[in-house]
């Protein structure tokens, strides 16, 4: 299980307290690990979450809208259509010039808890 600094949690949930990200995210609930954040518990499951697809969805629409952007990332219909949601995903982030070797060029990168958090 992914460990987060209390401090970078916070942050990153008051962040998105004030885009109206946060949705379930902020709610402690029962996890594998004990009493966690809606937030450390999509980032561990990642695509299992659909709180953590709602999340990168959220992320991508905002970002999209503010900075003029042409790519966009469309929610996954089912496990069959993760690789193109993946490859979705890396090209909005080439197109945002975000360059984190792992993210844009491993199709396996967003398998990885540390990865999705880089990516939050």
């Amino acid at each position: 299980m992914l460990s987060m600094d209390n401090d970078l949690l916070d942050k990153i949930l008051y962040s998105l307290d004030e885009i109206h990200c946060k949705g379930p995210l902020l709610k402690e609930v029962e996890g594998k690990e004990g009493t966690q954040t809606g937030l450390e518990v999509a980032i561990a499951s990642g695509l299992k979450d659909r709180n953590f697809l709602q999340l990168v969805m959220c992320l991508t629409s905002e970002l999209k809208e503010l900075l003029k952007l042409n790519e966009t990332v469309t929610e996954p219909s089912g496990p069959d259509d993760s690789e193109s949601f993946h490859l979705e995903l890396r090209s909005f982030l080439n197109e945002l010039n975000y360059y984190h070797e792992t993210l844009v060029t491993d199709r396996a990168a967003f398998n990885e808890p540390q990865n999705r958090l880089i990516l939050i």
